[in-house]
C-alpha cells in the first residue's frame, strides 16, 4: 500500500542535528506559508513560500530541499535564492541546479514517485534562503495537511484555505497556539501559529506525540481515477477499497494445487499452512503505479509471478482461504510506530493492508509481509494499530490487540567460572520467544555462517568485549518454529576486575539497563516500545577457591502496573547465582505516568549497576 507523505512533498527540515550558537543567534525558519486551494470538486493547488535564517554550520540543513510528486501530485515553480542580511542576492536556482529524478524505495520495484531536489548555501555565516514552490493536486484524497513544526524554531507559519461556496470539507485541529481568520468574501479561511518551539526528539518517543501543532483536512467526498469515494463515514472509506478489490483475489481450486494444502486439517491450520506458503513462496516487492498504489493486482498474477506489495499478498490469502471457503477480509491501518488513526475521524491515514480471519473460538490478524513471524505472532508494527476491516458489506473499525510480555521473553542462562587472575569460561544459552523470536531471527536469517559468528561474538560480548567465542550452535533458520534456542561457550579475558586481593565483577552480562530518560520537568511526551516483552539474565559465578563473597547486590524487587524489576542474589559458598527480570507490560506507557516511569528505571538502572566484590582468603 502506498504511502501517505504529508502534504505530498518532502521538506528536510526535519533533521535532528541539534541547533548550535553563532554569537547569540540561532538558525530558524523566518517564516512558512502555504496556501491550499480546492479547484472544483476534486482538485487543489497549493504555493509555499519559505524564507530561512541560516546562522551556523547546522542551519545548513535548511538549504536542502526535496519535493516528491507522483500521478495524482505534480511539482511546479521551484524558485529560490540565497541573500546577504542586507538583501543583495548571492545568487539563485537555476534549471541547472534542480536535480530531477524517479526513484522507488528498497522494496519498491516499481512507482510513480518523482523527485525534484536543490541545495542552497553560501560559504559564510549568516544569510538567508527563500524558496516557493507550487503543487498541483489531481484528487483530494491527497489534501495536504498542515503540521508547521520544525526542528529549527519557526518565527512564523501560517496556512490559508479557500474553498468553493457549497464545498464539503472538515478538519481535525491540534494544539492550542494557533489563531484562526475568516474572509467570508473570499470562502479564505487563514491559521496562524508564531513562535514556535524547535521540535526536540524524546527518549522512546510516542509517535503520535511528534505531530502536537497542526490541521488534517479531508473533503467529504473524492475521485482517484474513474473511482470515486466518500470520507464522512468510515463505511464511505471501506466502500471505496471494497469496490477496488472487486473480484481481484478470484481464485480456481487448480490455482492451489501446487500449495498441496491438507483440507482435513482444522480451520486454523488450513490458515496456517496457507500463510506459511506465501511467507516461504513468495517475496514482498511493489508495482504500484498510479491507482495501484491502493488497489491489488490480481491474485492469479501474483501467485504466478511470486512477489507483490502488502495488499497483494493480503489479497491473495483471501483469494486463497476463499476457495476453502473461509471468510478472511482485508484490514487496512495505519502501522503503529507512524502513530494512531482517531476512530471517530475517518480520512486516508493508512499505509499497510493485513488480513483479519475470524474464526469460531478467536481473531487471527495476519500480516503477510513478514517472513519470520508464527501465524498467532503479530509484528509488533500492527500490534495496537487502529485497522479498518472491510466486510462483504459493511466495515468496522478495530484495534488489534497486543501481545502479553509473557509472549515475547529473551531468556539468558549462563555458568561463569572465574580465575583467579579475573579471566572466565563462560557456558550458557540464549532463548527468543515470539517477537523476541522474530528480532533474533530477521537479524540473523539472511547472514551467512561467518557473518552470524561475528554478529554473535558482538552480542554476548556488548558488556564483556575481550570475549573470544569458542562454540556455538544456532537453530535452523529454514524452519520457522516460535522458540529459537543458542547455546554457546566462550572465554573472556578481565572478565573480573583485579585490584590488590579483590576481584570485581559486573552481573550485566547480556543485558544491562541504561537509562538515558529526561527528568520529568522537561518531559512532554508519552513513553513508547516496540511490544510488551519480558527478559530474564540467570547467572551462576563460580569463584576460586581462594575467593570469597565480601559484598553482593542486595535482592529487589520494583513493581509497577506498566512494568517490572527483579534482582535475585542467592549465595552458596563460592557460588553465587543472581537473577534479574525486567518486564514491561504495554507499548505506551502515558505522558501523565511518567514521573513513576522515570523513578522506577532510575532505581532500575541503579540496582542493575552495582558490582560483586569478592576478596582473597587470608
Amino acid at each position: 500500500m502506498k504511502r501517505i507523505i504529508g502534504a505530498g512533498f518532502i521538506l528536510l527540515l526535519m533533521g535532528q542535528t541539534p541547533l548550535t550558537v553563532f554569537g547569540q543567534e540561532k538558525s530558524h525558519i523566518v517564516y512558512e506559508r502555504q496556501e491550499f486551494k480546492v479547484i472544483g470538486p476534486n482538485q487543489g493547488s497549493l504555493k509555499v513560500t519559505c524564507k530561512y535564517y541560516i546562522a551556523n554550520e547546522a542551519g545548513k540543513e535548511l538549504g536542502l530541499i526535496v519535493l516528491s510528486g507522483d500521478k495524482y501530485t505534480t511539482v511546479k515553480n521551484l524558485k529560490g535564492a540565497v541573500i546577504s542580511p542586507d538583501g543583495k542576492v548571492y545568487r539563485k536556482i537555476k534549471k541547472s541546479d534542480i536535480m530531477t529524478y524517479e526513484g522507488s524505495a528498497r522494496f519498491n520495484m516499481y512507482t510513480d514517485d518523482k523527485y525534484q531536489g536543490v541545495y542552497l548555501s553560501y560559504p559564510a555565516f549568516p544569510y538567508y534562503i527563500e524558496c516557493s514552490f507550487e503543487l498541483d493536486i489531481e484528487s483530494l484524497l491527497f489534501w495536504p495537511n498542515w503540521f508547521p513544526q520544525r526542528s529549527f524554531e519557526v518565527k512564523e507559519a501560517c496556512y490559508t484555505l479557500q474553498v468553493p461556496e457549497g464545498f464539503g470539507w472538515k478538519m481535525r485541529r491540534y494544539g492550542k497556539n494557533i489563531d484562526s481568520t475568516s474572509v467570508a468574501k473570499e470562502n479564505k479561511i487563514l491559521w496562524k501559529a508564531t513562535n514556535i518551539p524547535a521540535w526536540s526528539r524524546e527518549y522512546r518517543m510516542c509517535p503520535e506525540d511528534q505531530d502536537t501543532l497542526g490541521i488534517r483536512f479531508a473533503p467529504y467526498n473524492f475521485s482517484v481515477d474513474n473511482t470515486t469515494g466518500n470520507l464522512e463515514t468510515w463505511n464511505g472509506l471501506g466502500d471505496w477499497n471494497r469496490r477496488l478489490s472487486h473480484k481481484q483475489n478470484d481464485l480456481d481450486e487448480k490455482d492451489l494445487i501446487p500449495l498441496a494444502i491438507d483440507t482435513t486439517q482444522s480451520t486454523k491450520e488450513i490458515v496456517r499452512q496457507a500463510y506459511r506458503f506465501i511467507q516461504q513462496n513468495t517475496h514482498y516487492y511493489a508495482v504500484s503505479p498510479g491507482i495501484y498504489g491502493w488497489k491489488p493486482h490480481p491474485s492469479t498474477s501474483v501467485l504466478k509471478n511470486r512477489y507483490g506489495d502488502c495488499k497483494d499478498l493480503a489479497t491473495l490469502l483471501t483469494g486463497i482461504l476463499k476457495v476453502y471457503k473461509i471468510p478472511a477480509y482485508p484490514a487496512i491501518l495505519l502501522v503503529r510506530n507512524y502513530g494512531v488513526v482517531e476512530a471517530d475521524f475517518p480520512m486516508n491515514r493508512f499505509n499497510h493492508m493485513i488480513v483479519y480471519v475470524p474464526l469460531e473460538s478467536e481473531t487471527l490478524w495476519v500480516d503477510c509481509t513478514t517472513n519470520s513471524n508464527m501465524l498467532e505472532n503479530i509484528p509488533d508494527f500492527d500490534e495496537g494499530a487502529s485497522a479498518l476491516v472491510v466486510l462483504d458489506d459493511t466495515t468496522i473499525f478495530r484495534t488489534i490487540p497486543e501481545s502479553r510480555p509473557e509472549a515475547n521473553r529473551s531468556i539468558f542462562q549462563a555458568d561463569i567460572t572465574i580465575g583467579v587472575t579475573g579471566n572466565a569460561r563462560i557456558a550458557g544459552s540464549l532463548t527468543f520467544i515470539g517477537d523476541e523470536n522474530t528480532y533474533f531471527r530477521d537479524y540473523m536469517g539472511s547472514m551467512d555462517d561467518r557473518e552470524r559468528k561475528e554478529a554473535l561474538i558482538r552480542w554476548l560480548g556488548e558488556f564483556s568485549p575481550n570475549l573470544t567465542l569458542t562454540s556455538y550452535t544456532l537453530p535452523d533458520f529454514e524452519y520457522l518454529t516460535d522458540t529459537s534456542i543458542v547455546k554457546f561457550e566462550c572465554s573472556a579475558t578481565n572478565y573480573a576486575s583485579l585490584s590488590r586481593n579483590r576481584l570485581f565483577i559486573d552481573p550485566g552480562f547480556y543485558f544491562r539497563i541504561n537509562f538515558r530518560g529526561e527528568k520529568p520537568e522537561k518531559r512532554t511526551a508519552s513513553v513508547y516500545y516496540d511490544n510488551p516483552f519480558n527478559n530474564t539474565s540467570r547467572i551462576t559465578y563460580f569463584l576460586p577457591e581462594t575467593y570469597q563473597v565480601e559484598a553482593a547486590p542486595s535482592s529487589a524487587e520494583l513493581v509497577q502496573d506498566f512494568g517490572r524489576f527483579t534482582f535475585v542474589v542467592q549465595p552458596d559458598g563460592n557460588h553465587l547465582t543472581i537473577e534479574r527480570n525486567f518486564q514491561i507490560n504495554q507499548k505506551k506507557i502515558p505522558v501523565s505516568c511518567y514521573k513513576e516511569y522515570y523513578d522506577f528505571m532510575t532505581q532500575c538502572e541503579k540496582i542493575d549497576n552495582q558490582k560483586i566484590i569478592c576478596a582473597k582468603l587470608r
